[in-house]
This record gives structure tokens, C-alpha cells and sequence, in this order.
């Protein structure tokens, strides 16, 4: 739908990654990414936009790294 309004810059974010490259982009849409390198659990930013559809999991190294889903099990335990 997007692609039908002419003259216009459109900017999505989705952390759909998986099913990027089951749809079939028109000519006039590009995917693009910020490129973060992971060393162990830091992130190192190089700002710079790179062609394509990015399979980082930032979400997933940040959750794991802050102890999220261990204090989400703990709480759950406490309450049953």
C-alpha cells in the first residue's frame, strides 16, 4: 500500500526478520539495516546503512544479557 503513494519516503521497522524475504518487494522498495557488530554481549554501533534485511537479534542478546527472562521465570514461580 505504501508503494502506491508517489513522492513520498516511508521508514519501517520490523524485528520480523524471518519472513523478510518471503514477500516480493516492487522496484520502487528497498530494505536497508543499521549495522551493529556483537562482540560477546557488547554492541559496537558503525551507524552506517547496509543493503538488504539484517538477522541480528539484539532484542533477544539484551533480554538474555539483563537477566529478563530468568527474573520473568522467578516472578511466575513466586506467584504460583
Amino acid at each position: 500500500g505504501f508503494s502506491r503513494v508517489k513522492s513520498s519516503l516511508f521508514v519501517i521497522s520490523s524485528h520480523l526478520y524471518e519472513i523478510a524475504n518471503e514477500f516480493k518487494y516492487p522496484e520502487d522498495i528497498s530494505c536497508k539495516y543499521l549495522e551493529t557488530i556483537l562482540e560477546g554481549d557488547e554492541f559496537h554501533f558503525t551507524y552506517q546503512l547496509k543493503n538488504g534485511v539484517s538477522s541480528e537479534r539484539i532484542g533477544h542478546t539484551l533480554m538474555r544479557r539483563e537477566g529478563v527472562v530468568q527474573k520473568l521465570l522467578q516472578l511466575q514461580m513466586n506467584t504460583v
